[in-house]
């Protein structure tokens, strides 16, 4: 009647080098005993700094308070706060794709205004977006050069203007 699944050997994390130690810690500490599936690292997506920092020096110059600034993750964060403290930034109203990405506001020093309230991702906070006012207003968003455009492509702002902070993400296809 009900069939089984095979006994799991392998576990791959596929998280940018150097983001499984938290996830690895908590499949070694949920493991229950006689488990004995390997946990592998094999990021896929290979995060590397980029040269050119003028696109944010330019972003950074052409603020207004009344914009809105969106952070795609914790990592965009401290990648824009290393170049320039966000306490800094010219706008007054920050939102973040997720409860992790507002945390790293908060630290520092800039809470989120926006959070989604329901899944945290770009829909999520496109959904929480959707009762913001951003008509005659520029919306920022900081993420990395290959990130989803999802938000970018968001209707209302008069701008949307993308901010490169100091990452460019490549995705691994094969290993060497």
């Amino acid at each position: 009647m009900g069939s089984r699944l095979p006994p799991v050997e392998r576990v791959v994390l596929t998280r940018p080098a150097g983001a499984n130690e938290a996830l690895r810690t908590a499949l070694e500490s949920a493991r229950p005993a006689g488990m004995t599936a390997r946990l592998h690292d094999l990021p896929l997506l290979a995060i590397r700094p980029v040269d050119d920092h003028a696109p944010l020096r330019e972003a950074l110059a052409t603020m207004a308070a009344d914009d809105l600034v969106v952070f795609v993750s914790p990592r965009a964060v401290a990648m824009a706060a290393a170049h320039r403290p966000l306490a800094d930034w010219p706008p007054a109203r920050f939102a973040a794709v997720g409860r992790a990405t507002g945390e790293a506001l908060s630290a520092a020093g800039r809470p989120a205004a926006f959070l989604p309230r329901g899944s945290e991702d770009s829909e999520g906070l496109l959904a929480r977006l959707g009762e913001v006012e951003v008509r005659g207003h520029t919306v920022w968003i900081v993420r990395g050069e290959t990130g989803r455009p999802l938000l970018a492509e968001r209707d209302g702002p008069d701008a949307v203007g993308e901010v490169f902070p100091d990452h460019d993400q490549t995705y691994v296809t094969g290993t060497d």
